[in-house]
């Protein structure tokens, strides 16, 4: 088991703060004054552990704040029914984490049925499944390892072809 999982699964409850901190924790310590060399400047499809710690160190705080300041004027009353999230290259699930923080403040987080997430980086999207099990606990996951569609047709990559929504209201993230 990694030091970040390690320290997670130590948590009772886990938050996005406890994410940014303890990733940040765990930043080599060649990279701890400039954690976004290694993931490129975020543009870089990250295959190691390490790296999911560099960028979080390096973009994790901004993407709360980019979040929770875009998430505040979310119509959280009009949540009458179940609902579903698909999390857009998800990262390590923050913004479904974000949104499940600010959907406890309004009481409505026992509505959320599901959540998809798709994602090309197989380290990431593990973290992520690992970050919202235990920060939305029984909620079911659906994970698609997958680039989204793109008119370069000269690689291999495995593209996402098709979604299926499962309940009325279904809420898009892409980051």
């Amino acid at each position: 088991m990694s030091i970040y999982r390690d320290k997670i699964e130590r948590l009772s409850s886990v938050k996005i703060d406890d994410i940014i901190s303890i990733a940040t924790s765990c930043v080599p310590i060649q990279y701890r004054t400039c954690p976004w060399v290694p993931t490129e400047h975020g543009r870089k499809v990250l295959k190691e552990e390490w790296e999911l710690d560099c960028y979080m160190a390096a973009y994790g705080e901004m993407h709360k704040h980019k979040l929770f300041d875009a998430l505040q004027h979310f119509p959280y009353s009009e949540l009458n029914d179940d609902f579903e999230i698909y999390d857009w290259a998800c990262g390590q699930g923050i913004a479904s984490i974000c949104f499940n923080e600010k959907l406890r403040v309004c009481r409505c987080s026992g509505k959320l049925k599901k959540i998809t997430l798709i994602e090309p980086s197989n380290v990431a999207i593990e973290r992520a499944c690992f970050n919202i099990e235990k920060s939305i606990p029984n909620v079911p996951i659906l994970q698609k390892k997958c680039y989204l569609p793109s008119d370069d047709i000269s690689n291999d990559f495995q593209y996402i072809e098709e979604i299926s929504v499962e309940n009325t209201i279904t809420i898009h993230f892409f980051s």
